[in-house]
């Protein structure tokens, strides 16, 4: 249904136009100037959002590391389920996140290899000294802004920013896309191609493990 009216709007904007364009204005030069802004109103401002992106991309986007920490033992993801995979392959003895339910979890490495889980944690129980963290949402004008974060808890720095600006483009192309399922549009963001966002290397390469 919701390419069935996408194609209905289409339909009934290009015939209004070319009714109120043809038909209702006399003049030649006047059938001309009512067919460009009709062109225009659509994607003008779509255009428009495209480039102040490029803009605000420029300005404020990418991967800033302001400190790289050496020996870290472990950090805490306040929206990121742990995973073994920062014990075994990246060398943390322990890694606090989101569990179940949104309490804090925690793994650990034991002696003899095997991987303790620790479940329901209370936040006053929390142990790591750095906390990776996002926040994120509508900034207006069909743009919504993503910050990727790592602190220092003990000296309360941000060690690493990653920003991330996205548009879902103007507002044509947000009122068709509210006809289909998918929801909101999507025109364009900063990370895109090889500037695409890996949390590992973020981690990684700010907290330096002790391996």
């Amino acid at each position: 249904m919701g390419g069935l009216g996408v194609l209905v709007v289409c339909v009934a904007y290009i015939g209004g136009a070319l009714w109120l364009s043809l038909k209702m204005i006399k003049p030649r030069w006047g059938k001309v100037i009512a067919l460009i802004v009709f062109v225009l109103l659509p994607t003008a401002d779509g255009y428009y959002g495209r480039i102040k992106l490029k803009q605000m991309c420029a300005q404020e986007s990418g991967l800033k590391i302001y400190r790289v920490a050496e020996g870290v033992e472990s950090f805490y993801g306040r929206d990121l389920p742990p995973s073994e995979q920062w014990l075994t392959k990246d060398g943390y003895k322990f890694v606090e996140g989101r569990g179940l339910g949104g309490k804090p979890m925690r793994l650990s490495l034991k002696p003899d290899g095997k991987v303790l889980e620790e479940t329901n944690l209370d936040p006053t129980e929390l142990k790591s000294r750095y906390w990776y963290e996002y926040s994120g949402g509508s900034i207006g004008g069909g743009y919504a802004r993503g910050e990727y974060l790592i602190r220092d808890l003990q000296t309360k720095e941000i060690l690493a920013r990653h920003v991330n600006i996205s548009y879902e483009g103007g507002w044509a192309e947000r009122f068709l896309a509210g006809f289909s399922d998918a929801g909101s549009g999507f025109a364009g963001e900063c990370q895109e191609g090889n500037n695409q966002f890996d949390i590992v290397k973020f981690i990684t390469g700010t907290l330096k493990s002790t391996k």
